[in-house]
């Protein structure tokens, strides 16, 4: 069965919409919902707010309770998006229960049966019994194909109220979210006017020195709703302009970005929202250019962050992860003296590291971090949070003392955004403005 088909007739053009996460890991937490956050992301992208999140146990009752909010329309709800509770084993009740919720039939779906024993038999295993709930739908409602799992997504539908239900596993939400789930909400909602949000992301300003320089704030608020989104990398500008027709949703859009580029100048970092990291890893790709890391106090951050990319291999070379000094001289090559007269965390270390990452990997650009993330290990001279970063690349070296304020793991998420920001600037020629 492919994926279920808008309803004729259907009006709203902006849903009121609630993110249910199911699992009793998830309330005893034992697990992080990251699903929610990834689902109101794309909602976002499609110009439709989120109006919560719950997390609730995988409970007939908390599901029934739920079900029945969104089919009485409180709070002017039009349509849940759950994540969770499609498993094969007893402890998955959603299908079950909101098919009751919802007066639908679990219909057996042939065709997805034969994908799933081949999917099984790919595997060398055979599916079981215990399967058998995975290919069955609800009628009224409908079926979005899973091509990288067992648990398909299911609609329920009653009364023009709607509940999409999609499984946990983060790899398999996601497939059914990009492929499945957005294409099906943009059919629905067609050319209906939808809000749109405008993203602008800031550097080297704090969120009050950000909300100063944009002053009157007026002027901005009377295009869209303002909100300032701290970041390790700079503070996110969100402009979210109201549902209009398109013509004045592109007057209102033109003159927040005139206005934003006037009073932030070169402040500005970008104007799409875009986090520095991926800044960084397009324009290495552009330019077919490489990258090495030599890390101490972000751990391995760093490596973390561009590896997240898919394609990242064509522009990594590696990182070196040096806490001891013993293994910053023998892996990156900074000098014992060096080490003896400045300290690891000192700007001629960081830039021994750069250097070294850089000559050892053969890459075009390196970056060096090494600090004092604490809670121990501060001194007058160099307290907790102290840190230095360094790029060396094809124009030479440069370094910048940063002085952080934070938690251990807020001083090395703040070293880390502000590492690729001091290595974007370098690449764009922008280093130290």
């Amino acid at each position: 069965m492919g994926t279920p088909q808008p309803p004729e007739g259907y009006s709203a053009a902006t849903p009121v919409i609630r993110l249910v996460a199911i699992g009793d890991e998830l309330v005893d937490g034992h697990t992080q919902d990251s699903n929610s956050r990834e689902v109101a992301l794309a909602l976002d992208s499609l110009g439709l707010r989120v109006k919560d999140m719950r997390q609730v146990r995988d409970r007939e009752e908390e599901l029934l309770r739920e079900a029945a909010s969104l089919l009485r329309g409180e709070e002017g709800l039009d349509l849940v998006i759950s994540t969770g509770g499609l498993g094969p084993t007893l402890d998955d009740r959603s299908r079950q229960v909101l098919a009751r919720a919802f007066g639908a039939q679990l219909v057996f779906d042939e065709v997805r049966w034969s994908w799933l024993e081949a999917w099984f038999r790919e595997r060398g295993r055979v599916a079981g019994p215990q399967q058998h709930s995975q290919a069955l739908h609800p009628q009224p409602g409908g079926l979005f194909p899973n091509h990288v799992g067992t648990a398909a997504g299911l609609l329920f539908e009653s009364g023009g109220k709607s509940w999409i239900a999609l499984p946990g596993v983060p790899s398999e939400m996601r497939h059914l979210l990009q492929d499945e789930v957005l294409p099906w909400l943009g059919a629905r909602l067609g050319h209906r006017q939808r809000e749109r949000v405008l993203a602008f992301r800031s550097r080297r300003l704090p969120e009050a020195e950000l909300s100063r320089r944009l002053e009157p704030l007026e002027d901005l608020e009377a295009l869209g709703e303002v909100g300032f989104y701290p970041h390790a990398d700079g503070v996110l500008l969100r402009l979210r302009l109201p549902a209009l027709p398109g013509a004045e949703q592109e007057v209102r859009a033109t003159a927040a970005r005139d206005l934003v580029r006037q009073r932030l100048g070169a402040a500005l970092l970008v104007e799409d929202g875009r986090p520095v990291v991926e800044l960084v890893f397009h324009s290495l790709l552009a330019q077919g250019q490489s990258l090495a890391l030599a890390e101490s106090c972000t751990g391995g951050w760093l490596a973390r962050d561009i590896t997240a990319f898919p394609g990242s291999s064509k522009v990594f070379r590696g990182a070196v992860v040096a806490y001891a000094n013993a293994v910053k001289e023998s892996a990156l090559g900074v000098p014992a003296a060096l080490l003896e007269e400045h300290g690891a965390v000192s700007e001629a270390c960081a830039g021994a590291m750069a250097l070294g990452a850089r000559e050892r990997m053969g890459s075009t650009w390196s970056v060096a971090v090494t600090g004092i993330a604490g809670p121990e290990g501060g001194t007058l001279e160099k307290p907790v949070g102290t840190v230095w970063l360094a790029v060396a690349g094809p124009a030479g070296l440069c370094a910048r003392r940063l002085d952080l304020r934070g938690n251990r793991e807020q001083i090395r998420a703040r070293a880390a955004g502000q590492a690729w920001l001091q290595l974007y600037e370098a690449m764009q020629g922008q280093a130290g403005s």
